[in-house]
């Protein structure tokens, strides 16, 4: 049985590897057509609420873009107002900052 339970282990962990490494492969921006996933970050303090996206601006004109007034939608779906919203596009990178 401990020999069974080890190549289940074992084929386990190669499965683990193998999701790893596609995922890698999604996310790396240096190879090909396949841009790297959005990071957003949340800070939530004293009442207020600051998001921040990062994205490739090379995806903005793709389907997995993330777009300024879809982040604000959402926000406002959640009843925070948005005070200030900005982007700026450095190098390949585009970066949003909204305040509620």
């Amino acid at each position: 049985m401990a020999a069974a339970y080890i190549k289940q282990l074992k084929g386990r962990i190669d499965e683990l590897k193998k999701r790893k490494q596609q995922a890698a492969a999604v996310t790396s921006s240096g190879n090909g057509d396949s841009k790297g996933m959005p990071v957003v970050e949340v800070w939530c303090q004293e009442g207020t609420l600051d998001v921040a996206v990062v994205s490739e601006a090379a995806a903005v004109g793709s389907d997995r873009a993330v777009r300024l007034h879809e982040v604000i939608v959402v926000l406002e779906e959640e009843d925070a107002e948005v005070m200030n919203a900005s982007f700026s596009v450095v190098g390949d990178k585009m970066f949003y900052t909204l305040h509620s």
